[in-house]
């Protein structure tokens, strides 16, 4: 659940969101859990910002974000981050007050997990002879699904809404950055997220 607070134009809107997103990578996290004793989560809290122009029957409009997270083991360090960007159209539907949007998504995602040794700390010298080993996997690329959006007017000024997306990557392993990784575990592309925002701004919404 996250909080979008948004600026409205006429026929439209934008602005700066954080948002809960969901991408579990349960191959990937069960593999790091066996091994090093480390999960990663399946929920992050992504921010990133979208806009969007309407009419009467359309809307149109898109949004990107990004989430990161460190976890830390015993000997391992591992910074896990998730991107996702879409361009979005759809019909706009009205019931009474409320505004429902059922739109499309086209655009990209992916994410990356890397991979430190938890070092002791050392000199520079130390550190220039041996700097120790990090890698990176990587997986993403062209994604599509659905997205949902309601709202309706709270003064002549101030809206309140909910965004939900849900999209599919077309990536089905993880890539070492540098090399080929033997056995790579599996990608799960689904991905999704919802958002709470305010939408401010001169446009009376709930009149024609």
């Amino acid at each position: 659940m996250s909080v979008l607070f948004l600026v409205l134009a006429a026929g439209g809107f934008g602005g700066f969101y954080v948002g809960g997103l969901w991408s579990p990578q349960k191959d990937l996290s069960s593999r790091l859990e066996q091994v090093r004793g480390i999960q990663l989560p399946d929920g992050l809290m992504a921010q990133g910002g979208g806009g969007y122009g309407f009419t009467e029957t359309w809307i149109i409009g898109g949004f990107g974000f990004g989430a990161s997270r460190r976890i830390s083991g015993p000997d391992l360090v591992v910074d896990y981050s998730v991107g996702q960007g879409y361009f979005e159209v759809g019909r706009l539907f009205r019931t009474g007050p409320v505004r429902l949007g059922v739109m499309a998504l086209l655009g990209g995602g992916g994410a990356s997990v890397t991979l430190y040794p938890r070092l002791t700390d050392p000199t520079t010298d130390e550190l220039l002879r041996d700097p120790g080993r990090s890698a990176t996997l990587r997986a993403g690329g062209f994604s599509g699904g659905v997205g949902l959006v309601a709202f309706t007017p709270l003064t002549s000024w101030l809206l309140l809404g909910v965004h939900a997306f849900g999209a599919y990557t077309l990536d089905t392993i993880w890539d070492l950055e540098e090399g080929r990784l033997l056995d790579a575990p599996a990608f799960q592309p689904a991905v999704g997220g919802i958002q709470v925002f305010l939408a401010m701004g001169g446009e009376e919404v709930g009149e024609d």
